[in-house]
């Protein structure tokens, strides 16, 4: 544990931080899967330790902690972790699920984020570049890696109304 120990002391609390925020913004832009993030918050507690002066033995059981805990906080992490979830949920099989808007993007209103009935928290945009409405219903059409392509739901109300009109 010496050795593990001399490694964690050895890298400055600036390291930490460093490594912390690559992962996390590697996660965010690239891999949207949450699993950097949980890492880069584990390093980002060992930076910080780092600097209230710890022992490097404290910092080498504190990383697996916080990555856990933090991996236990985020969803989408704890979903697949979980025993009960059954298959993996890849976003081809979610075309043509429905879903409610939670929030828009205030910088690009045709992107957000939806709750899909039982397949969690995914981001979205507009299959037209529309912007989108917060608590729409929404309809998943396609995909483009891990965002989905969504239109909105016109009630059923509407159409039966616009038929009897015509």
């Amino acid at each position: 544990m010496d050795f593990i120990a001399e490694i964690f002391t050895g890298m400055s609390p600036w390291t930490w931080l460093t490594l912390a925020l690559v992962l996390i913004i590697a996660d965010v832009i690239a891999l949207n899967s949450d699993y950097l993030a949980c890492l880069g918050l584990g390093f980002a507690v060992v930076g910080l330790l780092s600097f209230a002066g710890t022992d490097g033995t404290t910092q080498a059981i504190a990383l697996p902690v916080a990555t856990v805990i933090a991996s236990l906080r985020y969803p989408k992490v704890a979903r697949t972790w979980s025993r009960d979830s059954g298959k993996r949920i890849n976003s081809t099989d979610l075309i043509g699920l429905e879903g409610t808007l939670l929030d828009v993007d205030a910088h690009n209103p045709s992107t957000g984020r939806a709750l899909l009935r039982r397949n969690g928290e995914w981001r979205v945009r507009s299959h037209d570049g529309s912007a989108l409405t917060t608590n729409a219903q929404v309809r998943v059409l396609g995909h483009q890696g891990l965002v989905l392509v969504v239109q909105p739901v016109v009630s059923q109300r509407l159409d039966e109304n616009n038929h009897e009109d015509s």
